[in-house]
């Protein structure tokens, strides 16, 4: 990667060198080179052991002018201890182990893929503390140039943050080769929704062993895992609203991961109606099912979100003559549906679960502009009609 292994500057700390009024007795050095992708600062010190340490920093010279200082303080009060010689490999492993029991099984499975199947491989067998940031940059060039979309290869990124930040909370690393390194942008995505007239087709399409879940989600808005995870304890069938309480991610339950998500979402009458025709058909059976699960699969467990969206959805858009759309993409159809109709955005928040109003502007504005010229239609009426009378 870089022409030489001889500095092209370098920059010598004396033994009287003084930081924030602190003496530095050891000697060190900052060293420049010239490389492919650039500038890249080092650094070259002695240890107390007499040895002397090289070490790459990165772009920065501010960086590396402070870690070095750092160091030499340490040795001076006589802290200095040299980082563990442990691999890339070893780190990540060590990370997704502390992870099990952390986060959700879905959000593991999404760091031990991007894991496996791209970082530790390019890295493999590499020691953690020789990692650059031009490295992690390099990485996620490749990444692009392979065409992976820009939205992975930010999630990637992500990804091999969280690790190097845990390497530098647990004394592998002194700062972070990916600390500074800024995401590739992300081109937004247009959503696709279905309108009104839409939905109430593909409802009447579904099977009717399975129509009042995409009825649930046409006219709720709810997650899918929101949706599998319901009880019939969670509708309240008086104040038309249900109460989300949980959501199901492969079969196991989980507490809403904000408090906005744990919200009243208000139903119309139809569905209230449609809830209880569903739950009389329970009872009448005398299925018995897993803590009352409102949409259970045959064997009474929670549904599996593949088979929803695959053995579901797909085959109704298909005999409904419709486009094939995501399970997610009834929630922005429930969203957008609300909107062109007028309605209040801080309403459309709350029923969503969003945790801004900003979030569902962000995703949603541009559906307003005809229903702010509505607006200012009915105020000039308003207006007109005070005038004249």
């Amino acid at each position: 990667m870089l022409k030489s292994k001889e500095p092209i500057e370098r920059e010598s700390v004396k033994n009287d060198t003084k930081k924030r009024g602190e003496v530095i007795m050891a000697s060190g050095w900052i060293v420049r080179r010239e490389g492919k992708k650039g500038v890249v600062y080092a650094i070259r010190y002695y240890g107390p052991d007499g040895h002397r340490y090289y070490r790459t920093v990165g772009k920065r010279k501010a960086d590396a002018e402070r870690i070095l200082y750092q160091l030499l303080a340490q040795i001076d009060r006589g802290e200095y201890t040299e980082l563990p010689n442990i691999t890339f490999d070893e780190m990540a492993c060590k990370y997704l182990e502390s992870q099990k029991t952390r986060v959700r099984e879905k959000t593991y499975l999404g760091y031990r893929g991007h894991l496996e199947n791209r970082i530790i491989p390019y890295f493999s067998g590499r020691k953690i503390k020789t990692i650059t940031p031009v490295e992690v940059e390099a990485f996620l060039t490749t990444m692009a140039d392979e065409g992976v979309t820009s939205a992975t290869v930010a999630k990637h990124l992500a990804t091999m943050k969280m690790v190097l930040k845990r390497a530098v909370e647990w004394g592998y690393l002194i700062r972070s080769p990916a600390q500074y390194i800024k995401p590739p942008r992300v081109p937004r995505q247009e959503m696709d929704f279905l309108t009104p007239e839409e939905m109430a087709i593909l409802i009447k399409a579904t099977e009717e062993e399975h129509r009042y879940l995409i009825m649930c989600a046409c006219l709720t808005g709810m997650r899918q895992g929101e949706i599998l995870g319901l009880e019939w304890g969670d509708i309240d069938f008086d104040s038309s609203r249900i109460f989300v309480r949980r959501t199901c991610q492969k079969g196991r339950f989980y507490e809403p991961k904000t408090p906005y998500s744990r919200r009243a979402v208000v139903i119309p009458e139809s569905l209230l109606v449609s809830f209880r025709e569903h739950q009389m058909k329970q009872i009448v059976e005398g299925q018995v099912y897993d803590k009352d699960i409102v949409f259970p699969s045959q064997s009474g467990k929670p549904m599996d979100p593949h088979y929803v969206v695959c053995h579901i959805l797909w085959p109704a858009l298909a005999r409904a003559g419709l486009r094939r759309v995501r399970f997610h993409d009834l929630r922005h159809s429930y969203a957008a549906a609300l909107l062109s109709k007028g309605e209040n955005p801080k309403f459309v928040q709350r029923q969503l679960g969003h945790s801004s109003i900003q979030i569902t502007l962000d995703l949603y504005g541009h559906l307003l502009p005809e229903t702010e010229r509505d607006a200012a239609v009915r105020l000039e009426q308003a207006l007109s009609s005070k005038v004249v009378g």
